[in-house]
């Protein structure tokens, strides 16, 4: 099996072409409002797209006045933009057409009927809702208000509908669903009961090899335990994925060139392989994904292939020294994009462009209001990059090389620069979780004692004095 996925990741790495072609740019907005582009409010979580059009759902309000507010679509083509009639009361975290209409989900409270308050609420379309390309109505009246918990996602698998959520539960005929149901436009399924545990939620599910994989916060799936936060559903049961992840999945991305899984989360082990945040699943067994700088952070909802690489959208990242939110792995190492001045929650590829958004409200110097397309064919005004981008070279090779040991350590760790000697150095030490929990300068070699530390798996990062060029190892503390 090694030899197998060696060789799926060097052709991964031979079909990348050159990102030196992309560039940010502001999307148009030719219909007047007063926004100058993108969207006012305070948040886009989510870019989907159908029938060639581009939705994006949010916190936000399309114009000035409020009225079209947390969901609309852009059709790149003619450069326009269109209202879902007046919107939701409320943040849209997940769009998806099924059967003919588009279901929005999320934390709001009701569709907006556009009539005047009070009577602008849509009966039993809290959290979930569809919309026949005319109005929005009750995705189903078995719904309600009965839906739990809040953060409302779904997918379409197999002409099924799946409506998953965080610290949710969905009453249906044959019981209780916790966290994920089963729709096909008139009735319901539990899928055994769904996942359960503490915390409990689901965050995202993808079509991976024919099967269903759910994954987010939960140990057990259709009653049984040992699932550890993801799952593989076809259509009628649940099957593990080894000992699954030893924290909480945030989002996923299937790469359909070498079929594989790449999973991003918070955290350190995949099956039995230390990995920090990121992890491959090849449909039978886990490899590392293992980040070169502690600097990256876990990916929050935004995971997507894009130029043959996968990209990556954070809350923020840890000390990043480019004061940017996206990143990608391009087979062997992950890569800075430099731009957004906030976290990036959504990523979706559309018309052989990337789009990117988010609670930024800038790329570089320019206001997009959270929303930008970055490629090499995107519509609207090209992004000029004005600021000191200072991001650190992470030198893999002849540049900066030393030496940790013992590993795994107990009581102290060695560190000692083998090349270049006569200079002065910094080491970092970030633990499992990629926070900074001590830094020292020194010359050539230094002791660490680490019986404070917690068992687990640290990152050692040495950097020249002036923090230009780094290089960063693993340690494992016993």
């Amino acid at each position: 099996m090694k030899k197998f996925y060696f060789i799926s990741l060097l052709t991964f790495c031979l079909s990348i072409q050159p990102l030196f072609s992309q560039q940010w740019y502001s999307i148009p907005n030719p219909n007047g409002w007063q926004q100058p582009v993108g969207v006012n409010g305070t948040e886009v979580d989510v870019l989907k797209v159908i029938n060639n059009e581009l939705y994006l759902g949010g916190g936000f309000a399309f114009d000035s006045s409020q009225v079209s507010s947390c969901i609309q679509k852009f059709n790149a083509n003619t450069i326009t933009w269109y209202p879902l009639a007046c919107g939701t009361y409320g943040v849209v975290h997940a769009i998806e057409e099924y059967n003919g209409y588009i279901y929005a989900g999320g934390q709001f409270i009701t569709a907006k009927s556009c009539n005047p308050w009070p009577n602008d609420y849509i009966p039993n379309t809290n959290k979930l809702t569809k919309w026949n390309g005319v109005e929005w109505s009750s995705a189903d009246s078995a719904f309600s208000n009965n839906i739990g918990g809040d953060f409302i996602y779904t997918l379409k698998y197999k002409n099924d509908l799946y409506i998953g959520g965080l610290y949710g539960w969905f009453p249906v005929s044959n019981g209780t669903a916790k966290c994920i149901v089963k729709y096909n436009g008139n009735t319901m399924d539990n899928m055994q009961g769904g996942v359960d545990g503490f915390p409990l939620s689901v965050r995202c599910m993808v079509v991976y090899k024919g099967d269903l994989y759910v994954a987010g916060e939960f140990l057990q799936a259709g009653g049984v335990m040992g699932y550890n936060n993801i799952a593989r559903w076809d259509g009628a049961n649940w099957q593990t994925l080894g000992t699954g992840v030893n924290g909480a999945v945030n989002a996923m991305a299937v790469d359909t060139v070498n079929n594989l899984l790449y999973v991003g989360g918070g955290f350190t082990q995949a099956g039995a392989v230390s990995t920090l945040y990121y992890a491959i699943w090849d449909g039978t067994n886990w490899f590392p994904l293992t980040a070169p700088s502690p600097n990256l952070a876990p990916a929050e909802r935004a995971m997507t292939f894009f130029d043959g690489k996968l990209f990556v959208g954070a809350y923020s990242v840890v000390g990043s020294p480019m004061d940017t939110t996206l990143f990608y792995w391009n087979g062997s190492d992950w890569h800075w994009v430099p731009g957004p001045n906030e976290g990036v929650a959504a990523l979706e590829v559309y018309n052989g462009n990337l789009y990117v958004g988010g609670y930024f409200s800038k790329v570089d110097t320019t206001t997009v209001n959270y929303i930008a397309c970055y490629g090499n064919s995107c519509p609207g005004t090209p992004i000029t990059l004005t600021l000191p981008y200072t991001g650190v070279y992470e030198s893999q090779k002849e540049n900066l090389k030393f030496k940790v040991y013992p590993n795994p350590a107990k009581q102290e760790i060695n560190i000692e620069v083998t090349e270049p000697k006569n200079k002065e150095y910094m080491v970092r030490i970030y633990n499992p979780a990629g926070i900074k929990i001590m830094e020292q300068q020194f010359f050539r070699q230094t002791k660490i004692f680490t019986t404070g530390f917690s068992k687990g798996v640290y990152l050692v990062q040495v950097c020249e004095k002036d923090g230009k060029i780094c290089h960063t190892k693993k340690e494992v503390i016993e």
